[in-house]
């Protein structure tokens, strides 16, 4: 029941809860042996191997309600102090930024179902003991129980030797070919401009190297393992990492919050029990954040409520996002796009320091070619879905192809890059 009402959002939810509540409740009311409309009689409770007097029973009863409400409490407290716990408002407000910083958007509200009935099911038994009886009163769908889920060798030196390659990578939707042919390899610390005109397959590529599609033929390799198909969650968590054409943030956050949540989530550890386990404003965390923070120059909005913000810290904001777990590969979906000219030059280069600072790879997506001039080191041109140039940005902009289909101007890339002289 779990894993089918967390495929369901707001209204959805609420009703299809409520539904299978009552076909529960017609069940139970149903059920001989549980007492049918009448339910079921509770035997005397025990404490211990303790059987308390009749006239001691009302207040033994009281004082086990009341150890229980404190522990319940204070395990509750533990909860909303963790991951799990925390990520109620991020999911609500951003469940694409939520995965792809590696979390299971399932996972979490199967966690939520499950302390949810615990709680529950808790009340439900200490009101039975209470009353003696315990009646078909409808309850909750998502009983904790119900809400519980249950290397190749690398082909060729070329590809061993890149920290990302892919070879004959295809995606097709229906008899749509989106990408097709596409075969390169990308050295470490090496910073990659993808550029061709919309539609041409760039934003295809970014989507099928982090997970969010499933390439139709091909195969794509991050340090010497084959990810070809893996959910982007666990892509994350190897450490490729990506921003988004349109900056994908958490509104309801503070700038600081936003990211001291990125650092908690990529520093817990895996599985059910590292997201409770896992406190967010640990000290680990709350530093990192500082430091990224610090590293992409936006300490003056730290406090600010991120629904607030200038389109150009959301863009940094969106970025020290996906940096702060420390990726080794961060692919840049249009990171100048609906930033003004005066500004796009000083963002890319605060951006560009700071990952040559941490000495991540990049391969960022761009129609300015100033922008791709001046920073990239290499550039690869998509057009109908394949790459038809791929050198130097002085090689690719200039190629004739480039010119006619894509640019359609020459440009030299005569201005010195970050950490180049």
């Amino acid at each position: 029941i779990g894993f089918l009402l967390a495929r369901y959002r707001e209204i959805f939810f609420a009703m299809l809860s409520l539904a299978l509540s009552m076909i529960l409740y017609g069940v139970l009311v149903k059920s001989e042996s549980l007492g049918s409309t009448d339910g079921f009689s509770v035997a005397t409770p025990t404490f211990l191997g303790y059987a308390p007097h009749r006239d001691a029973l009302g207040l033994a009863l009281y004082w086990l309600t009341l150890g229980v409400d404190a522990i319940g409490a204070v395990l509750v407290g533990f909860y909303f102090r963790s991951v799990a716990g925390a990520l109620a408002a991020p999911i609500r407000d951003n469940e694409i930024r939520v995965e792809f910083l590696g979390v299971s958007v399932t996972s979490i509200i199967h966690i939520k179902v499950v302390v949810a009935g615990i709680l529950g099911g808790l009340g439900g038994a200490l009101a039975a003991l209470a009353f003696g009886a315990a009646a078909h009163d409808p309850v909750p769908a998502g009983w904790p129980w119900l809400a519980c889920g249950a290397a190749q060798a690398a082909p060729g030196g070329e590809i061993m030797s890149a920290i990302l390659a892919v070879r004959d990578l295809e995606k097709t939707f229906g008899s749509l070919v989106a990408a097709r042919d596409i075969t390169i390899s990308v050295p470490a610390e090496q910073t990659v401009g993808v550029i061709g005109a919309n539609g041409a397959g760039k934003t295809t590529f970014i989507n099928m190297i982090t997970g969010h599609l499933m390439p139709s033929k091909g195969s794509i390799w991050f340090e010497d393992k084959e990810i070809t198909g893996k959910p982007s969650r666990e892509i994350t968590r190897l450490g490729i990492s990506r921003s988004f054409q349109v900056a994908q943030i958490f509104p309801s956050l503070t700038v600081f919050e936003n990211i001291c949540m990125a650092a908690a989530i990529a520093r817990r550890a895996g599985g059910v029990w590292g997201n409770i386990a896992s406190p967010v404003h640990s000290g680990a965390a709350t530093a990192e954040a500082e430091a990224t923070i610090e590293l992409f120059q936006i300490g003056r909005y730290r406090d600010t409520a991120a629904n607030t913000l200038p389109q150009g810290v959301r863009k940094l904001l969106d970025i020290g996002m996906a940096v702060v777990g420390w990726p080794r590969l961060l692919l840049l979906d249009e990171p100048t796009s609906g930033i003004s000219i005066e500004e796009k030059f000083e963002l890319m280069n605060v951006v560009m320091s700071a990952l040559k600072a941490r000495k991540i790879t990049v391969l960022f997506v761009e129609h300015d070619m100033e922008i791709v001039a001046r920073f990239a080191e290499r550039v690869l041109a998509f057009y109908d879905g394949t790459i038809i140039a791929d050198g130097t940005p002085t090689e690719t902009l200039d190629d004739p192809r480039v010119q006619e289909l894509i640019s359609g101007v020459r440009l030299k890339p005569t201005a010195a890059r970050p950490g180049h002289a």
